[in-house]
C-alpha cells in the first residue's frame, strides 16, 4: 500500500494533548495491520476544522470538549440519537458527506 492509500483518522478538541485516543486507536490499527494514522488536532475554529475533514479526506473524527455541541452545526447529517442527546462525539466521512453520531450513551448503558 502506498502512502497515498493511508487512511487518516483524528480527534478534535481543545485541549487535546492529554487524550489517550491516539495511542489506543493507533495501537489497534497497527495490531490489525491497517494502513492508518490517528492524529490529534488542537482545534481553535471547529467550522474550519470540519472543512478540513473533507479537504484532507479524513475518514473519521472523534470529537471531544468543547466542540461536541457546536460541531453539529457544520455536519451534513446528525444521527437521531445524537440529535436527541444534543451532542456528537464521532464524525464519519462517507465520500465527503459528514454524519455525526453519539457513541457515548451506548458505553454508558452497557456499563
Amino acid at each position: 500500500m502506498s502512502s497515498s492509500d493511508m487512511k487518516i483518522f483524528a480527534v478534535f478538541g481543545n485541549p487535546v494533548a492529554h487524550s489517550l485516543s491516539p495511542l489506543m486507536h493507533q495501537a489497534a490499527f497497527n495490531r490489525m495491520g491497517l494502513e492508518a494514522q490517528y492524529v490529534p488536532f488542537c482545534v481553535k475554529d471547529i467550522g474550519k476544522a470540519v472543512e478540513g475533514i473533507r479537504g484532507l479526506n479524513i475518514q473519521g473524527v472523534s470529537v471531544t470538549l468543547p466542540f461536541k455541541t457546536e460541531v453539529m452545526n457544520y455536519l451534513d447529517e446528525v444521527e437521531e440519537d445524537a440529535r436527541r442527546i444534543g451532542a456528537v462525539n464521532t464524525i464519519q466521512n462517507n465520500q465527503g458527506r459528514l454524519t455525526g453520531y453519539n457513541t457515548d450513551w451506548t458505553g454508558f448503558v452497557l456499563s
